[in-house]
């Protein structure tokens, strides 16, 4: 599985209490695997197809932010 970039986990690491979770926000079992529920904020990192190799018609609308 694919980790977060380590340039964007240097800029993110020193902030407390960052959790790693993974799997589609669109799921309630993957939401309270994170407890959500719990979380004063949340940040959702959007799927980059162009890190991967994955062809366009694995990736729909919903795993693409706006």
């Amino acid at each position: 599985m694919e980790t977060v970039p380590n340039e964007l986990w240097d800029k993110i690491s020193h902030f407390q209490r960052i959790f790693l979770i993974y799997g589609s926000p669109l799921e309630k079992d993957v939401l309270r695997k994170a407890q959500i529920h719990r979380a004063d904020k949340a940040v959702i990192l959007g799927f980059d197809p162009s890190l991967t190799k994955v062809s366009s018609s694995e990736v729909n609308d919903e795993m693409l932010d706006a």
